[in-house]
C-alpha cells in the first residue's frame, strides 16, 4: 500500500513540475529555468516508473 501511494504521489509531483515547466516556458523565462523544471519533472516520472516496474 505504501508503495502505490508513494508511486501516484511522484506522478501527482511530475504533473505539477511539468505544468510550472510550461508556464515557464509560456512566460519566456529562460531556457535555463525551463529546463531545471523540466528536470524535476522528468525525475519525479522517472522514480514512479522505477518503483513501478520494482513490483
Amino acid at each position: 500500500m505504501k508503495k502505490k501511494t508513494f508511486i501516484y504521489n511522484s506522478y501527482f509531483w511530475a504533473i505539477i513540475w511539468a505544468i510550472f515547466c510550461f508556464v515557464s516556458w509560456y512566460n519566456n523565462l529562460g531556457l535555463g529555468t525551463t529546463a531545471t523544471l523540466g528536470g524535476i519533472a522528468l525525475m519525479f516520472a522517472w522514480m514512479a516508473e522505477q518503483i513501478r516496474i520494482q513490483d
